[in-house]
């Protein structure tokens, strides 16, 4: 099996290969680019909510030690939680298509 970036990053030379074998690459990459493309979309957006989760723990800590009322940071961290969750899911069922 071939690594996926090896894939993406020599597409034009894996389909001549493909062709050279006997293969069509349309069959056998299918939706490759789309389906990569899709995947490395969620987890961009699920690196950068973490990201933002972990600015909103450090303002709820200073939050809490300043004696503010925190919970509606917490909440949308929980959100967040829940969101990012979705994403690593969604990341996950991708690489298992991608990886067909």
């Amino acid at each position: 099996m071939l690594d996926l970036g090896f894939v993406r990053d020599n597409l034009p030379k894996i389909e001549e290969m493909l062709r050279h074998r006997g293969m069509n690459p349309d069959v056998v990459l299918k939706d490759f680019r789309t389906v990569d493309a899709q995947r490395r979309q969620a987890i961009t957006s699920a690196e950068t909510l973490k990201a933002e989760r972990n600015r909103l723990t450090e303002q709820i800590a200073g939050m809490k030690k300043s004696g503010q009322d925190a919970s509606q940071v917490i909440a949308e961290t929980k959100n967040m939680r829940v969101q990012i969750q979705e994403l690593e899911k969604a990341a996950e069922e991708l690489w298992t298509v991608a990886n067909g």
